[in-house]
């Protein structure tokens, strides 16, 4: 299992995503964030509407399946359930994706951290990452989802929104 968090380097005509290697038997999390911090990266967190957006972006994205969705423990009651109901469907019915925006819309906010985690799968790869809304990274051959999908979102978000 491999972990990582995101960061952005901003430079005056460019803006980076980045996932760099982190290991907490290695560094405690405070430190690190400094220690990056100094580098000149910024890290990114991942508030509802951001995580929203990814969610939304594997429609376009045919070799992108979404195998997980964590809900804070303060969600109403029964919408972990039925989201997991409709990811177990996802390969065979990829519209379901649709349910899961619509279910998940009227969360969508800058302000708020109700979907803790996602779990994206590349088909044509079997290299899959688990993002946390503090912007850990986990899972097999993260650099590979990460490159083709996560990075780009990450640009569209921030910049062509």
């Amino acid at each position: 299992m491999e972990f990582a968090k995101i960061f952005k380097k901003v430079d005056r005509n460019s803006c980076e995503f980045l996932l760099i290697p982190y290991d907490s038997s290695e560094i405690n999390y405070s430190d690190f964030i400094k220690s990056q911090r100094k580098r000149g990266f910024r890290q990114v967190l991942f508030n509802t509407e951001l995580m929203l957006f990814l969610v939304k972006a594997t429609s376009e994205n045919s070799d992108i399946v979404l195998t997980k969705i964590k809900m804070s423990e303060d969600a109403e009651d029964g919408i972990q359930e039925e989201l997991n109901h409709w990811l177990l469907q996802l390969r065979t019915q990829p519209n379901n994706i649709y349910k899961i925006v619509s279910e998940l819309e009227w969360i969508s906010d800058k302000e708020s951290i109700d979907i803790m985690e996602l779990r994206f799968l590349n088909k044509n790869t079997s290299s899959e990452i688990t993002i946390k809304s503090n912007g850990i990274c986990l899972g097999r051959k993260i650099e590979k989802v990460f490159d083709s999908f996560v990075s780009k979102c990450l640009l569209r978000y921030f910049y062509e929104e």
